[in-house]
């Protein structure tokens, strides 16, 4: 039986924190070999497609579950999408305007921020994320918007964003500055099932591999969950396996380990 494998993208097969900007040879390998025995490999991340790097892309992977489910790619097609609904975007847009945070919008092929989100901009560019995937020059009331991301110049509450009708969101842990929305209904969970219906592989044969907050969902949608040795512990009780971390190839020991 074919099988379909799902791979978070930071902390799990890359670790920008850690001067890792792409998988070591050791995952890229081990990657190739999962494609080579014919079963599938997706990445599942909460990244818009603009956000992957062309080096990254070269693995060659079957298909992208992006902005946390809100978009699901096979090959080059979009088989499933769905948009956040643009009164509430712009519910978003008057909170953020109101507390005074830079807030960006990422869309299908791009991601949009204003020329005056400096705050944000140095966020992003800390983590290498090419300017090119950004436009500019825009309207916001023209966005098709299936996430949004925001920044804050010191730590603050983003309770209130949380109070909007079907939606939810994380904020970075590590610095509390910077806070994720995006769609309550739509997960890493419910894209990986319209992947599988697309490819026509059963839930049975689905694995995952994360560490964040928002791969809790994908683990409970698959049937074998591999959940990184560095992870979030809130992560840890729905693994059924622990891997290494990334920084110890954890992804290519559960590969050889625990699906080929």
């Amino acid at each position: 039986m074919r099988k379909a494998v799902f791979f978070d993208l930071d902390g799990t097969i890359i670790d920008i924190t850690h001067k890792i900007p792409l998988p070591t040879e050791a995952v890229r390998s081990a990657i190739r070999r999962l494609q080579e025995a014919g079963h599938y490999a997706f990445v599942s991340t909460g990244r818009p497609y603009g956000f992957i790097e062309p080096g990254l892309l070269e693995i060659g992977f079957d298909g992208f579950v992006l902005m946390n489910g809100a978009v699901v790619m096979i090959g080059d097609e979009i088989v499933f999408q769905k948009p956040l609904e643009p009164s509430l975007v712009h519910r978003a847009v008057r909170l953020a305007k109101e507390k005074d945070l830079d807030f960006c919008q990422e869309s299908v092929d791009f991601t949009y921020m204003g020329a005056e989100c400096k705050g944000l901009e140095a966020f992003f560019k800390s983590f290498d994320v090419p300017m090119d995937f950004f436009r500019r020059d825009f309207s916001w009331r023209d966005v098709v918007t299936y996430k949004m991301e925001f920044y804050a110049n010191e730590r603050t509450s983003f309770a209130e964003f949380l109070q909007l009708p079907g939606l939810t969101g994380l904020v970075d842990a590590a610095h509390g500055r910077n806070f994720e929305l995006y769609s309550a209904h739509e997960s890493k969970g419910t894209g990986i099932l319209h992947a599988l219906e697309h490819i026509g592989v059963p839930v049975e044969a689905s694995y995952a591999f994360g560490d964040g907050e928002n791969d809790i969902e994908m683990m409970q949608t698959v049937a074998h969950a591999l959940v990184m040795g560095n992870a979030n512990e809130k992560l840890l009780p729905h693994a059924e396996v622990v891997v290494p971390t990334v920084i110890e190839d954890g992804v290519a020991w559960g590969i050889e380990r625990c699906i080929l």
